[in-house]
This record gives structure tokens, C-alpha cells and sequence, in this order.
């Protein structure tokens, strides 16, 4: 799929395929470091899908935790309203829309005022955690670039004695000693 856009099949596919993979390894869901290795490598092997829906792969690989028709819901629900994913606060909450559909999927008597809650609380976290990660993200930004400065400051400071001894040796040159 790269290079191009997938079609809808494609991408409830890949979904099918990265949830056999998860089956397939066996992890369980209280094991962290297995987990986080497993979703890098499905990371590794589907860089569109893991580009394109981040929230619903970590979901399916982190909670273990996936329904295809409600994934296909939100697949054609997604394809439909990707056009409001231009700004990164509606992007994390299209997201979400996944949980929302496996909700209602386990869930099928659930009114749309208790659909609307849930999913509600689930944008207040995710919002959470976006703000949180905007914020940890400006502050590497700042140590990095405060180290550059740093370096700077140095390579200047080196650069400057450097000069000056050179500076130094050509007003007093000292005469060859002979061995």
C-alpha cells in the first residue's frame, strides 16, 4: 500500500492480518516489554497502517482487543470522514471513534446518549495525553537545543584560544631547536 491510498478492503486486511499476528504471538496482555516489541515489529511490517490509525493499532496490540465488524464499522466510518483528520486534536479523536465501535459492538443495546458519554471520556483522555506528550516533546526540543548552544559556546571558546595561540606563535615565534 505504499505510495498510493489503500482501499477500504486493504486496510480491514491489514487489520485482520495484524490481529492474527497478535494471536499468533501469544502475549499476554500483562506483559508490557512483549508487547511493546510485538507493536514495534507490526510497526516494522505495516508503516501505512501504524502511520495512518497509530491509536487503533497500539489498541489491538497493547489491549489485545479487536472485533472485525467493528473495525470494518470504523474503517468505512474513517474513509468517510478523513477529511476532518487535517488538525492533530481531530486526528487523535477519529481515532477514538474505534473504541467507540467496539463498544457498541459488545455493547449493542447501548443508547447513543451513553455511546456519546463514553466516547466523550475517552477524547478528555486522549486530549490528556496529547497535551501531555505536546508538552514533554517542547521540552526535549529545548534541552536539545540548549545542548546545541551549548556545544556552540564551546566550539567557539575552543576556536577562539585556538586563534589566539596561533596569534600568539606568529608575534613570537620561538626559535627550532636542534636535536
Amino acid at each position: 500500500m505504499e505510495g498510493r491510498t489503500a482501499t477500504t478492503e486493504e486496510i480491514i486486511e491489514e487489520g485482520r492480518k495484524i490481529w492474527d499476528a497478535v494471536l499468533k504471538a501469544d502475549i499476554d496482555r500483562s506483559d508490557e516489554k512483549g508487547s511493546e516489541k510485538l507493536l514495534k515489529e507490526i510497526r516494522d511490517k505495516y508503516p501505512d497502517f501504524a502511520y495512518s490509525l497509530p491509536f487503533v493499532l497500539k489498541w489491538i496490540v497493547l489491549m489485545k482487543d479487536y472485533d472485525p465488524k467493528a473495525f470494518k464499522k470504523y474503517v468505512n466510518w474513517y474513509v468517510k470522514y478523513k477529511a476532518s483528520t487535517k488538525e492533530r486534536i481531530n486526528f487523535v479523536k477519529n481515532q477514538s471513534k474505534y473504541l467507540v465501535f467496539l463498544f457498541k459492538a459488545r455493547y449493542p443495546r447501548s443508547t447513543p446518549v451513553v455511546l456519546r458519554k463514553f466516547q466523550d471520556e475517552i477524547n478528555e483522555k486522549l486530549e490528556e495525553e496529547d497535551k501531555e506528550f505536546k508538552e514533554m516533546a517542547e521540552s526535549a526540543k529545548k534541552e536539545i537545543e540548549d545542548m546545541k548552544d551549548e556545544y556552540d559556546d564551546l566550539n567557539r571558546e575552543e576556536l577562539y584560544e585556538l586563534v589566539r595561540k596561533l596569534k600568539e606563535e606568529k608575534d613570537h615565534p620561538q626559535a627550532p631547536t636542534e636535536s
